[in-house]
């Protein structure tokens, strides 16, 4: 999903009771990455193992790890 859809997704869920979710900013999602994974390192996702990432296939059969957005913009 695009950058703007998951905005949208995030702002409009309704999950376990709670409405008001939304994309964490940089700076929090960069507090849960963990710099001692990595798929070459350790065959799984950057962030802290409390938070279950599940790999997916890409075109060739490829176990990839899905990106995360953060609600913080970027100018190019």
């Amino acid at each position: 999903m695009t950058w703007e859809e998951a905005l949208a997704y995030a702002e409009n869920l309704e999950l376990a009771g709670y409405t008001d979710w939304r994309l964490p900013n940089a700076k929090e999602l960069q507090s849960i990455v963990d710099y001692t994974r990595s798929p070459g390192t350790t065959d799984s996702a950057a962030i802290y193992p409390l938070f279950n990432v599940t790999p997916i296939k890409d075109m060739n059969g490829n176990k990839q790890y899905p990106y995360f957005w953060a609600s913080t913009t970027h100018l190019d």
